[in-house]
């Protein structure tokens, strides 16, 4: 209702003053009693809050396949890539994938064969530049990364184009001599390697059968026991007497009599 008594409107606009118009646009403002300071982040060395109650183990993890634990880094990497998940220009790809190999390189050294280690490394080399080859829409930068390739700048000797495939060939053919290779090569594939598999039509059912072939050659490490300190009870089978050979024999006997029972009854 307006000041004269009188019902506005119903399409009329009211105007209800603030209670803040009286206030002084130069009032003093409300200020903390203690000033806030920015949060400087820990120093390196202070102890951080642990993420859950689990205590850490008395001794150090130790990695089964070493190989694969330096390659998880690049292949993590890579498949964020594929899938969308990690979105990094080319020249930083580039860089930290030559990075990765390198880090790569020192710490397999240490553990394998000259030959092992050259194979891994084509192995990651060749994972990397697939998919990023294969990456929708890198139209003209493909040529440039090419100039580039973890191949061209890591491996030195001429590629075949299926040498990816035939070193997987080779290793399941004798499974025993390269087991954690084995294991890199699936998991290669599994971060996106395609190959010449990308322009087959039926290239999807030729992954597949190499990754199951690749599986089946880590059968033997993978049949082992994970924890030996877990045994079950020894629990020897009971042997059956002859009594309950008798008893079900008798019991069989019983029911066979009285189902001749009930159809001679019914005659």
């Amino acid at each position: 209702m307006s000041a004269n008594g009188e019902q506005p409107a119903p399409n009329r606009t009211v105007f209800r003053p603030s209670p803040l118009q009286g206030l002084k646009t130069g009032a003093t403002q409300f200020k903390p009693a203690t000033p806030i300071t920015p949060t400087a982040p820990p120093p390196a060395g202070a102890p951080g809050l642990a993420h859950d109650d689990v205590p850490e183990p008395a001794t150090a993890p130790v990695l089964r396949n070493t190989m694969m634990g330096a390659a998880a880094p690049l292949l993590a990497l890579i498949a964020s890539v594929r899938t969308g998940r990690a979105r990094v220009a080319l020249p930083e790809l580039n860089r930290r994938a030559a990075t990765a190999i390198g880090d790569f390189d020192r710490i397999a050294a240490d553990y394998y064969p000259e030959q092992q280690c050259a194979a891994a490394r084509y192995a990651l080399c060749a994972t990397v530049d697939d998919v990023v080859g294969n990456l929708p829409g890198i139209g003209a930068d493909a040529d440039e990364w090419k100039k580039r390739s973890m191949v061209a700048t890591f491996v030195k000797d001429d590629v075949e184009e299926d040498r990816f495939w035939k070193s997987c060939d080779n290793l399941l053919a004798r499974p025993d001599n390269g087991r954690d290779l084995i294991e890199l090569h699936h998991a290669c594939i599994a971060a996106g390697y395609e190959g010449r598999f990308h322009r087959d039509e039926d290239g999807a059912g030729a992954i597949r059968g190499y990754m199951e072939g690749l599986v089946a050659g880590l059968e033997a490490p993978r049949a082992g026991q994970l924890v030996r300190q877990w045994r079950g009870q020894k629990a020897p089978m009971t042997k059956v007497g002859f009594g309950l050979y008798i008893a079900l024999a008798a019991l069989g006997a019983a029911v066979l009599l009285i189902a001749l029972y009930v159809v001679v009854g019914r005659m």
